[in-house]
């Protein structure tokens, strides 16, 4: 493969299996709160789709209240990856277009959540469908009280991750990159779907001046690592609905320049 990826065991693709389709109503943002300051929830009824109050104090939900965000760049892809997974009860779903940059959008979907009492924010790129049944509760499971960011793949410190001790595995166009390894601390992490902790969505941002879709992601890891905390991989199947490799000269040059800016920064730290 050229540019991204070279070390990975890439298996060609042979069908979609996995993909899971829930019957959900359409893409919703967010529109008020409920009287404790937390995200209101949907429920679905024989009339459609209403807010619900919270389950009494002493209940137990079946899962963390989770909530979602993207930064949409194709309103077809949206319903096809995402939508299949949000609008119940606990998955609320921020939808951002037509923003200067995915950092921008990504510090707007966590401005709102803050605040809110989430027990997990996964914010993702709209071409990542998540393919494991079991992924909400392997990325709740995965966070401990010093984890801050949990993802589906990673490296080392730098922003070509996956030249420096890559782990984790992901579907792609392309085929399944598979660095062999599936768990464990990391430095960095693959950016098309990253889960911040309660302590992440409080306390970490995206530096807006990275402009491409990469390097704001391994830039916030570094933070949460250097507040003590740690990044973690977890064995969660998704599908990157993208090709591996540098798409134009273009996007290759904007990384080219975050790499730049990301050792400027770090170096100075």
């Amino acid at each position: 493969m050229t540019g991204q990826y070279p070390d990975a065991d890439v298996v060609p693709r042979s069908g979609s299996g996995g993909t899971i389709h829930i019957d959900t109503p359409h893409a919703k943002g967010l529109s008020g709160d409920t009287a404790d300051g937390r995200l209101p929830r949907s429920v679905r009824t024989e009339d459609g789709w209403r807010t619900s109050p919270e389950p009494d104090a002493g209940s137990t939900p079946a899962r963390g209240h989770v909530g979602y965000g993207t930064c949409v760049g194709s309103w077809e892809k949206l319903p096809c990856n995402i939508i299949p997974w949000v609008g119940d009860k606990d998955r609320p779903l921020i939808i951002l277009s037509g923003q200067p940059s995915i950092g921008v959008a990504y510090n707007v979907i966590l401005d709102a959540y803050r605040g809110k009492g989430m027990d997990a924010v996964v914010l993702l790129h709209d071409d990542l469908e998540i393919t494991d049944p079991n992924a909400e509760k392997k990325f709740l499971a995965a966070l401990d009280e010093d984890v801050a960011l949990v993802g589906v793949a990673g490296g080392g410190p730098a922003l070509r991750w996956w030249d420096h001790h890559p782990i984790g595995h992901q579907m792609t166009d392309s085929g399944l990159l598979d660095f062999g390894q599936r768990t464990g601390d990391v430095d960095m992490l693959e950016g098309s779907i990253v889960v911040f902790s309660p302590w992440a969505v409080e306390n970490l941002s995206i530096d807006e001046r990275y402009t491409d879709f990469r390097s704001g992601w391994d830039d916030v890891c570094l933070h949460a690592r250097a507040a003590g905390k740690r990044v973690v991989v977890v064995d969660v199947d998704t599908h990157h609905h993208t090709t591996v490799g540098w798409k134009t000269p273009q996007i290759e040059a904007k990384f080219i320049e975050s790499e730049r800016m990301f050792a400027e920064k770090w170096a100075a730290a």
